[in-house]
This record gives C-alpha cells, structure tokens and sequence, in this order.
C-alpha cells in the first residue's frame, strides 16, 4: 500500500505543482499590465514588491492576484504533501510540513493583501521565510538521499532561493517607512535592492517547483 500511495503522490505533484504556478503567474501578469501605481507609474521588477499587485488601494485589478493567490496556495499545499514519502528522511518530512504550512499563509497573502499593513508583512514574510526553509532543507534531503529519487542539480537549484533570501534580509529596508508615511508622495528609486531580492526569492521558490515537476513528469513518461 506505502508503495502505491507514494506512485500516486508522484503522479499528482507534477500536476499540483504546475497548475499552482501557471496560476499564479497567469494571475501576476494580468494585474501587472495595467497596474497603475500609487504615483501613476507602471509595475517595475526592479522598484515595487509583489504585494503591491493585490493592493485594493490603487491596483485596480488586485482581485485578480489575490484570488490567484489564494488558488495557487493550495496548488502548493497539494504540491507539498504529494513529495512527501519521496524521499524517507526526517529532514525531508519535517521539510513537507513546513512547507504545507507555508502553502496556507501562501493563500494568506491573498486572503490579508497589503492595505491590512503589519498584518499583511507578518502573513508575507512568513510564507517567505518558511517556504525557503522547506525548499532549503529538502534540497539539502536530496543530497543526502542514498535512493537519488531526484538528480543533485535540483538540490543546487534549490539553494537559490535561500541565497535570495539571506540577501532579502540583508538588504537596507529604511525606505519602507517612508513608502508607508508618504504613500503617494514617495519618490520610489529606479532600482530599489529590496525589491529585486524580493523577486529573487519568488522566482527560485516558483521555478524549483516547476523544475522538480518536469522532473517528474519526465521520469514518469520514461517508466510508460
């Protein structure tokens, strides 16, 4: 039975992990594109955080993103328990609960988007932080793993998102104050770091997810 649970988690996580993802990007570049910020400028990669896409205040579609959002964490909670049993380690358990539990505050951003402020951060930054712990230490499972259910590079993969991170908070955060005291006054900075690493950790959390699916979908069409 463990042996046909774990066939079965291995055909629906590729799946679960795909939809999330496509959802989610699909969900981002439909608010983006007309996105009118708090000064009338357009979305930029390099000067705004991904929050703001859901920011009823002035993103005139943030309906869009935070329902993307919320779907897509659930997409990632089914994603997470569907690699449990992958790989048998305690690390890599310990790695899917954390992960699932990252997947509900995913789907908390949208719920609690960014004009609730602190409470939002709190909701934010804790999926960010968490899911970059469960990607970092099942990576660090897929090295360890006498059985190489997945090949190495995936793990190294993996590790971008938590180099990302470690610049994410080392990254100087005092214009946040004054974003969130002068509102549409702010004058935002043509490449704002904070920012950038902020994407930076999105882009390594959403593509390791699509790479390990491929992965699997491959591996899957090979035993076919």
């Amino acid at each position: 039975m463990e042996g046909i649970e774990v066939q079965m988690k291995n055909r629906i996580a590729p799946f679960a992990g795909l939809a999330a993802c496509g959802i989610f990007y699909i969900a981002m570049i439909l608010t983006m594109i007309p996105f009118v910020g708090e000064q009338g400028e357009s979305f930029s990669f390099l000067n705004h955080f991904i929050s703001e896409l859901g920011n009823p205040t002035y993103s005139e579609y943030h309906y869009i993103f935070n329902n993307g959002i919320i779907i897509a964490g659930v997409g990632f909670g089914i994603f997470a328990y569907c690699m449990g049993g992958l790989i048998q380690s305690k690390l890599a358990w310990a790695s899917i609960w954390i992960g699932m539990i990252a997947s509900v505050l995913c789907s908390g951003v949208g719920i609690v988007p960014a004009h609730y402020g602190e409470l939002h951060l709190v909701v934010a930054v804790s999926f960010f932080s968490l899911m970059t712990l469960a990607m970092t230490m099942y990576s660090y499972s897929i090295l360890n793993d006498k059985s190489k259910a997945f090949p190495n590079y995936i793990a190294f993969y993996g590790f971008g998102a938590m180099i990302s991170f470690i610049l994410l908070m080392i990254a100087p955060k005092e214009l946040i104050a004054v974003q969130n005291e002068q509102k549409e006054l702010f004058e935002r900075p043509d490449f704002w770091l904070v920012t950038i690493a902020e994407w930076l950790v999105f882009f390594f959390l959403t593509t390791w997810v699509i790479v390990v699916s491929v992965y699997l979908l491959i591996k899957q069409n090979r035993k076919i």
